[in-house]
């Protein structure tokens, strides 16, 4: 299929769009009271989904089962964070615009 399809949706069969693919939230907690961070990202946007090179596909056809491995050339995202990291007796806190690229 072609990946302008997955870009742009598919409206006769009601299949949206993938770019730019929309997270909301994602949410990281690790470590004990000494040194703890929490990180909160929201309102995620993810640009460069639609380009995926399918590297393997296995079919089921019995069960309608389909595994694959994808490769994602490059992903740009963006986003609003907020983050409090607690070390020994310093602590930081942030909050403000995130951006970045996966590739």
């Amino acid at each position: 299929m072609n990946t302008i399809k997955f870009a742009t949706g598919i409206p006769e069969l009601d299949v949206p769009s993938i770019e730019p693919l929309s997270l909301g939230q994602i949410a990281l907690a690790r470590g004990p009271q000494g040194a703890k961070l929490t990180a909160v990202v929201n309102d995620v946007k993810v640009l460069g989904p639609s380009n995926f090179i399918i590297q393997e596909l296995k079919s089921d056809l019995d069960k309608n089962r389909f595994d694959f491995k994808l490769l994602l050339p490059r992903l740009d995202f963006a986003g609003k964070y907020k983050m409090d990291i607690q070390v020994l007796l310093l602590r930081l806190q942030g909050r403000g615009n995130i951006t970045g690229s996966f590739s």
